[in-house]
């Protein structure tokens, strides 16, 4: 039987999902939700399905961090506060080890410097606090934010 790599994030997971599942070919089955996993409270919320229709992978690539890193409202800030999100994220992990032991997490890209709800300040300084926990936790990181 392939190995199976389930892929769970925002858009920068459904844009390369074809292209992973390309270079791996035949070899590994990939797998991903059809929607966008959104921002990390959402993706704790869905992840039980999501995990019931991958089945049980051998390695997950997941990413999370654009959404909350949002400024839907100027003057809030953050869509997701700092520390809601390293506690929703910390869920996840939890819950993506009870399946499996190959986990690496992939951080959230920068973004044009003249976004209009983004802010790479606040991107990088959400993509320090979830390595950090992460590497505590001794899972390897993507870091899609440097490449």
């Amino acid at each position: 039987m392939k190995p199976k790599v389930m892929l769970i994030g925002d858009s920068i997971r459904m844009h390369c999902q074809s292209e992973i599942t390309r270079l791996l070919g035949n070899d590994f089955t990939v797998w991903g939700p059809e929607e966008n996993c959104r921002f990390a409270k959402y993706t704790a919320k869905q992840l039980p399905s999501w995990l019931g229709l991958c089945g049980t992978p051998d390695l997950i690539h997941w990413n999370n961090g654009l959404w909350d890193t949002s400024h839907v409202y100027a003057e809030d800030g953050p869509f997701t506060p700092l520390d809601e999100y390293l506690r929703y994220m910390a869920i996840i992990l939890r819950e993506l080890r009870k399946r499996c032991r190959n986990i690496i997490f992939a951080t959230t890209t920068p973004v044009a410097e003249q976004h209009p709800n983004q802010k790479n300040s606040v991107i990088n300084a959400y993509n320090q606090a979830i390595t950090a926990y992460l590497r505590e936790q001794s899972i390897p990181i993507n870091d899609l934010y440097t490449l």
